[in-house]
């Protein structure tokens, strides 16, 4: 993320707030502080030209227990900017553990919501999502923009003309980490719905000012049996134990209460 934007959500946290726990598993980033926060973590994500954790860091022992006490703040100021993965994971995560709760949420899958306008508008995904590859097997007009594109899928480096046409365009969270979120809002004028989602997302109504319409992010519940989940190397928050973790979201324009 640009450094005005990281600036931005910092301004969001209140000082004083103490990390009390940072936990790394296979496949997620789980802090607490105010409350729970959760972050996917893809070491090995195709495309990405970054490190997948700093210069001596010993993932035989990845609990990060030299960070927990010091201020959320301060943290998350030195984790976001620098250039491995486990940093900026990390640093989302622990955002996630201190924003305050928005206004106007609402459970769900995101992508749901929008079957009905996915069936006519012109949609991408960027990301390769189940739901995308469902949407377009039925006939929708879906295009699925991807770094290791698999079979009917375009290379982000080819999608310029195709996001430049799309009407709905479906943003994974690992744009923030991979320095492509900014890309994809710029190469996206025509899109009249942006939804941003996905356990990476730090969750809050910030987004609106950049063009998304929706955010879509993960509550972790029960830590307990969310820590079981993610330690015996679980990977998707569908597969996850009931009621261990919820898919939250929030729209611009929208109050649920």
């Amino acid at each position: 993320m640009r450094k005005d934007m990281t600036e931005k959500l910092m301004a969001r946290i209140h000082d004083n707030i103490e990390i009390w726990e940072i936990s790394i598993f296979r496949h997620w980033i789980m802090a607490l502080s105010a409350k729970y926060g959760l972050c996917c973590y893809i070491p090995d994500s195709p495309g990405i030209e970054m490190p997948p954790i700093p210069d001596g860091f010993d993932m035989a022992n990845p609990q990060m227990e030299s960070w927990e006490g010091r201020d959320v703040r301060e943290a998350v100021a030195e984790l976001l900017p620098q250039n491995d993965i486990l940093s900026r994971s990390t640093g989302l995560a622990l955002l996630n553990s201190v924003l305050p709760d928005p206004d106007g949420i609402y459970d769900g899958e995101s992508q749901l919501f929008f079957e009905e306008k996915a069936r006519h508008l012109k949609t991408c995904f960027i990301g390769h999502f189940r739901q995308a590859a469902e949407w377009r097997e039925k006939g929708f007009p879906v295009t699925i923009v991807e770094l290791d594109p698999k079979p009917g899928d375009i290379h982000w480096n080819d999608a310029a003309g195709v996001l430049g046409e799309c009407d709905m365009v479906f943003i994974t969270g690992l744009t923030l980490i991979n320095d492509t979120f900014e890309q994809v809002i710029d190469l996206t004028p025509k899109a009249k719905e942006r939804i941003l989602f996905g356990p990476t997302v730090p969750f809050c109504d910030f987004w609106f000012d950049y063009g998304i319409t929706t955010v879509g992010s993960t509550r972790i519940l029960m830590p307990d049996l969310a820590r079981e989940f993610f330690a015996a190397n679980g990977s998707s928050v569908s597969r996850a134990p009931f009621g261990a973790l919820k898919k939250v979201n929030i729209s611009r324009g929208v109050l649920c209460g």
